[in-house]
C-alpha cells in the first residue's frame, strides 16, 4: 500500500509563511531566482490562497491574517479602482473619527479592513514586498495629502520615550507635574489630555497615564515654577 502523503493544515502553512516573512523581511516568490524548495513551496501555497480568495473560498479571518503579513491579492496588477475605493473609505473614516487612524484590533470589520489596507500600503512603500515592484508615486502623493503615517512605529517610539520621561519625573516628584519650564514634556501632557477629551487617545495609553495619576478633566495639572 502506498504511503499517504502528510499535508500540513492551513494554520501550519500560515505559520511557516509568517516565520519566512519575519526572517527574510519579504514574502516568498515563484521567480526562478527564489531560494530553494522551502520558498517555492510557500510561494505555491500563497498563490493558491490568492486563487481561493478570487473563488471566495477563504474565510474573512483567513483573509485578514494573510493581509497582516502584507499579502497583496493581485501583485502583478492591483486594481486601481479598488485602491481608490479603499482610499476614500480611509478619508471618510478620518472625517468621522476626528483624525483617528483605523485599528487592526477594532471590533468593526470595516475598520479592520481599512487598517489592513493601510498596513499593506506601508509594507509596500517600505520595500518589504520586494517582488511587487516600487510603490506607485500617485498613491504616495494621495496619501501624503491626508497626512498618512508611513512609519507609525517611529511615532510609537517617540510616545514611549516621552512617557518614560514623565514616569521618571513623577517618581522623583510624586506630588507635582512637570512645570512650564519643562515645556516639551509639559506640552506633550497637554496634548494627551486634548486627545483624551476628543476620544482619540488609545486605550492602552490611557491606562498607562492613569497609572501615573493623570487628571484628565483638569486642563491645568502641572504646577508652574
Amino acid at each position: 500500500m502506498a504511503k499517504l502523503r502528510e499535508y500540513k493544515t492551513w494554520r501550519e502553512r500560515y505559520n511557516d509563511l509568517a516565520n519566512f516573512q519575519e526572517r527574510y523581511n519579504k514574502l516568498p516568490s515563484l521567480k526562478p531566482s527564489a531560494m530553494g524548495k522551502p520558498q517555492y513551496t510557500l510561494a505555491s501555497w500563497l498563490a493558491r490562497q490568492r486563487k481561493n480568495k478570487r473563488n471566495k473560498l477563504l474565510t474573512q479571518r483567513q483573509i485578514e491574517i494573510l493581509e497582516s503579513l502584507g499579502v497583496i491579492w493581485n501583485p502583478t496588477k492591483e486594481n486601481k479602482k479598488r485602491w481608490e475605493e479603499q482610499f476614500n473609505k480611509l478619508v471618510e473614516f478620518r472625517k468621522k473619527n476626528s483624525g483617528k487612524w483605523p485599528s487592526k484590533d477594532a471590533k468593526d470589520k470595516g475598520e479592520r479592513s481599512i487598517a489592513y489596507w493601510c498596513h499593506n500600503n506601508r509594507m509596500w512603500y517600505q520595500g518589504k514586498l520586494r517582488d511587487v515592484g516600487p510603490y506607485p508615486k500617485y498613491r504616495k502623493v494621495a496619501l501624503n495629502k491626508i497626512g498618512f503615517e508611513w512609519y507609525p512605529e517611529a511615532r510609537n517610539k517617540r510616545w514611549n520615550a516621552k512617557y518614560d520621561e514623565l514616569k521618571k519625573y513623577r517618581k522623583e516628584n510624586p506630588d507635582r507635574w512637570p512645570p512650564v519650564s519643562m515645556y516639551p514634556l509639559y506640552k506633550w501632557i497637554f496634548k494627551q489630555k486634548t486627545r483624551y477629551r476628543r476620544g482619540i487617545l488609545k486605550k492602552d495609553r490611557i491606562a498607562l497615564l492613569n497609572k501615573l495619576g493623570i487628571e484628565w478633566n483638569s486642563r491645568k495639572n502641572q504646577r508652574k515654577t
